[in-house]
């Protein structure tokens, strides 16, 4: 049953006449089993929706034969010809259900079409390629199995190699055109002293990369809502683990872009303005209000994660944090990881994930992780990028499908924007 939102959204979209479909993960799955012909357990997982023109749930799908990562893609009426096409050029056995006149497409991830490497990663060159990826690090690479982590779609894939004794490399695809950029940050910070993931080999035109396994477990994975102590330890190492980043020198990353910043968060506001329209006159105040803020900083050229947040630091057995996922990681300015990391913990508040009084005690240990490891935190620049963070993320309970009521947690995100806006950071207090 669609909540009011997704109904609301639904009747402004007629040219995808799907749209319904998939965002009621109760009809997408009777639709699933209805035309496959047996049962199915389905978990969305992230949406990408172009109004007008297409929507695409990745979702992981539990069948008899095991748990794959599936993409439901629903196109405009008049495209059933992409459908005709998209089924040509998927890999073979990685179309579930094309029906053209429907304009909907079920498929598993491997027909990616904007990510060739996953098509690679699961037919016959699959072994050729990992090879070529693993050979030389001595690395298990007969009879492995492949697990989803996390699939942007027609953007990135990121998942698990795994052999008999474990897990071995993390595996990436991206487009191709933009792989070179984001191995090249990891591979200059691999050659620093901070730990962060080799990037053990990649494919350039299929846009695959084999990175290092870091053991341990995420910080986000960590999580001890019943234990205090260890909660904030993990909180702590990953403040030290963002200071020593901040604090290197001499390392080969290219600087973000002085207007990225500002396009990234104009995007956003189109996209709430769309999605939410009666926030529309709200958010492009709130918009111009950052923009302008963030035109006005002064420029800084220091390393950054640049999508910093609790899943992207590893705690290893002896409680050390070392950052992961350092695909974005640029020169630019410090704070916006702090910021990124404090909206990342509030998304989190009203998504239910997180109770307030956890995101207080998390964000303290982390500032005091950091500032422990002799980083200091301007807090004016802190708020203006927090601020960017937050209209950011207000689009993400709509794309992350953890709540009906994607609505009311994007509105929060957006009222903590002002807030932040109004008073300065809200993470200050907590210093």
């Amino acid at each position: 049953m669609l909540s009011c939102a997704d109904e609301a959204l639904a009747a402004r979209d007629p040219l995808l006449p799907d749209l319904r479909l998939l965002l009621d993960a109760d009809a997408c799955r009777s639709l699933i089993a209805d035309r496959l012909g047996w049962p199915v357990q389905l978990t969305p997982r992230y949406l990408r929706y172009k109004p007008g023109t297409s929507c695409v749930l990745a979702a992981d799908v539990l069948t008899s034969a095991g748990e794959q990562s599936w993409l439901i893609t629903s196109y405009a009426a008049e495209s059933a010809q992409k459908v005709a096409k998209a089924v040509e050029c998927a890999p073979e056995g990685s179309v579930l259900i094309a029906d053209p006149d429907r304009g909907l497409l079920i498929a598993t991830a491997a027909a990616d079409r904007d990510l060739p490497g996953l098509a690679a990663l699961h037919d016959r060159r699959r072994q050729r390629l990992l090879r070529r990826l693993l050979g030389q690090h001595d690395l298990v690479v007969d009879g492995p199995q492949l697990r989803t982590i996390r699939h942007n779609p027609h953007r990135r894939w990121v998942g698990t190699l795994r052999a008999t004794n474990g897990p071995q490399a993390l595996l990436r695809a991206y487009r191709p055109e933009h792989m070179r950029a984001s191995t090249d940050a990891i591979a200059a910070l691999a050659r620093s002293e901070l730990g962060t993931p080799r990037l053990l080999g990649r494919h350039k035109r299929l846009g695959v990369a084999a990175l290092e396994f870091l053991p341990g477990v995420t910080l986000a994975e960590l999580g001890h809502p019943d234990d205090r102590g260890r909660d904030c330890a993990g909180y702590r190492s990953a403040g030290v683990a963002l200071a020593r980043l901040h604090a290197c020198t001499g390392l080969a990353l290219a600087p973000i872009a002085a207007t990225a910043e500002v396009t990234s968060v104009l995007k956003s506001s189109r996209q709430l303005a769309r999605l939410i329209p009666g926030t529309a006159a709200e958010v492009k105040g709130l918009t111009d209000s950052v923009a302008a803020r963030l035109r006005a900083l002064p420029s800084l050229q220091r390393p950054l994660h640049g999508d910093f947040s609790a899943d992207q630091v590893v705690i290893g057995d002896g409680g050390q944090g070392a950052l992961i996922d350092l695909d974005s990681a640029r020169l630019g300015d410090p704070a916006s990881d702090l910021a990124c990391a404090a909206a990342a913990l509030f998304r989190d508040v009203v998504l239910g994930g997180c109770s307030p009084e956890r995101y207080d005690r998390r964000l303290r240990a982390l500032f005091d992780g950091y500032l422990s490891a002799g980083a200091d935190i301007d807090m004016d620049r802190l708020a203006t990028h927090e601020a960017a963070h937050l209209l950011r993320r207000a689009v993400e309970p709509f794309r992350l499908r953890r709540t009906p009521e994607w609505a009311v947690a994007a509105r929060l995100l957006i009222k903590r924007t002002g807030e932040v806006l109004r008073a300065g950071s809200l993470s200050g207090a907590l210093r």
